[in-house]
């Protein structure tokens, strides 16, 4: 992808003692955040040539103007020459748009068993189940490889490694008063044991309360997430 670029003509009339003269231009290319400056000067004898400057400055959302000389016109021995200008904008630049092919990438068959360890077992006792992921991330397709889907494929090896084992999600309320004690933020992700036993991985941590009745009202889920070996 090209990085966007604005064109930009700068055109400065010059008039003497509200007579107008003549016209300039200036075209430069700004780039986000590099800021250019654009000055223009006007050969009169008795105004000793003067000259107007702007400080250009594209910010991606927009261009902004800073004029860096005093001010839009000369003044000698009674003579003036002013300036008047306008900034005539052309944006140019390359942008990606998403086509209509589809690539599909798949994993989980009965002939595939023997790359992931565990698959056959759970064929054997759930059987195929089917499961989607849909995508429109730039660059997850490699036109130019032998095979544009193999990065497909190896996302849904994963996918299939990680959702092949049976799953049970426990949800703990845990501002029931004495119940259930112990799990705090800082533990998701990590390995806690259930009141139960059960050793799980703390998934979700869920806080909310409400003091603004008579009667506080305060919530507080955990999730467990318990995963059994094939």
């Amino acid at each position: 992808m090209t990085r966007l670029e604005i064109k930009v003509t700068l055109q400065c009339e010059v008039y003497e003692d509200f007579a107008y003269k003549q016209t300039k231009t200036k075209e430069v290319t700004l780039k986000k955040g590099v800021p250019k400056s654009v000055g223009f000067d006007y050969n009169y004898v008795l105004l000793g040539n003067p000259e107007i400057t702007w400080q250009l400055t594209f910010r991606g959302d927009g261009i902004s103007m800073t004029r860096l000389t005093a001010s839009d016109y000369r003044d000698v021995l009674g003579s003036r020459a002013y300036f008047s200008y306008i900034l005539l904008i052309d944006a140019t630049g390359k942008k990606w748009q998403q086509g209509k092919k589809i690539f599909e990438g798949s994993f989980g068959s009965v002939e595939q068993s023997a790359e992931l360890p565990g698959l056959q077992s759970s064929l054997d006792n759930f059987g195929e189940r089917e499961y989607t992921l849909q995508s429109d991330i730039y660059g997850l397709v490699d036109i130019n490889a032998n095979d544009p889907t193999q990065r497909l494929k190896d996302i849904a090896k994963a996918t299939v490694d990680a959702l092949m084992r049976p799953t049970t999600r426990f949800n703990l309320d845990m501002s029931t008063w004495n119940k259930f004690a112990g799990f705090t933020p800082e533990q998701i992700g990590k390995k806690v044991i259930l009141p139960s036993g059960l050793e799980g991985v703390l998934s979700d941590f869920a806080y909310s309360d409400d003091y603004e009745g008579d009667t506080p009202l305060v919530s507080c889920v955990v999730e467990i997430t318990v995963t059994e070996d094939l």
